[in-house]
C-alpha cells in the first residue's frame, strides 16, 4: 500500500510540474491579411461625370465597394491606389502636372462607394466649349475609364504593429504587411 501511495504522489508531482512549467514564447509571425479587404485591380464601370463639390469644379465616378461597411468608415483605415497600364500605383491624393495643368486625384468614401475625383487647378471649364474666364485658363483634364483602382481597407479595433502609419507606407509596403499580392 506504502508502495502505491508513493507511486500515486510521484505521479502527481510529475503532472503538476509538467503544467505550470512554460515554454519560451515563439518569433512573431506575419501580421497577415486575415482581416484586411482588398480589391482587385479595376477599372471603374461608371461614367465620369462633372460635378461641384464644396464649390469645387471636380470630374468624378465611382467604384462600387461593397465590403465599404458603416464600422470601416467609422474607424477603419481606407487606402486607395490607381495606376495607367503598367505605370504606378500612386496612392490617392495624387498631384501632378498631367495634361499640362496642376491636377489632383482623390477619393471620398461613402457606405458601399468609393468616390473617385479629378480637380484641375485654377479651373472650372469642363469642356473648351465653356469660354475661359481670364487669359490661359486650362480645360480640366479628363479623366479616362482606363485608370485602374484597388483598395485596402482595414477594419478598426485591429492592434496595429507598425513603425510607420500606414497612409504614410508605400504601396510595395502594405502590400508586403499584408500578404497582399501585388
Amino acid at each position: 500500500m506504502r508502495k502505491t501511495t508513493m507511486l500515486i504522489l510521484a505521479l502527481i508531482v510529475l503532472i503538476q510540474c509538467s503544467c505550470t512549467k512554460e515554454g519560451k514564447t515563439g518569433p512573431a509571425g506575419p501580421e497577415g491579411s486575415a482581416n484586411v479587404i482588398y480589391s482587385p485591380w479595376q477599372t471603374s464601370p461608371h461614367n465620369s461625370r462633372d460635378t461641384t463639390i464644396d464649390g469645387t469644379c471636380v470630374k468624378i465616378r465611382h467604384l462600387d465597394a461593397p465590403a465599404l461597411t458603416d464600422s470601416i468608415l467609422k474607424t477603419g483605415i481606407m487606402l486607395t491606389y490607381f495606376r495607367v497600364s503598367s505605370i504606378g500605383p500612386y496612392a490617392l491624393p495624387y498631384t501632378s502636372d498631367a495634361g499640362g495643368a496642376t491636377n489632383t486625384i482623390a477619393a471620398i468614401y461613402g457606405l458601399g462607394k468609393i468616390y473617385v475625383y479629378r480637380h484641375t487647378f485654377g479651373t472650372c471649364r469642363f469642356t473648351s466649349s465653356v469660354p475661359a474666364s481670364t487669359p490661359g485658363q486650362p480645360v480640366m483634364i479628363s479623366f479616362p475609364q482606363s485608370l485602374e483602382y484597388r483598395y485596402v481597407f482595414v477594419p478598426g479595433g485591429q492592434a496595429l504593429r507598425t513603425s510607420k502609419p500606414l497612409k504614410q507606407m508605400s504601396y510595395k509596403e502594405v502590400c508586403a504587411k499584408y500578404n497582399i499580392p501585388l
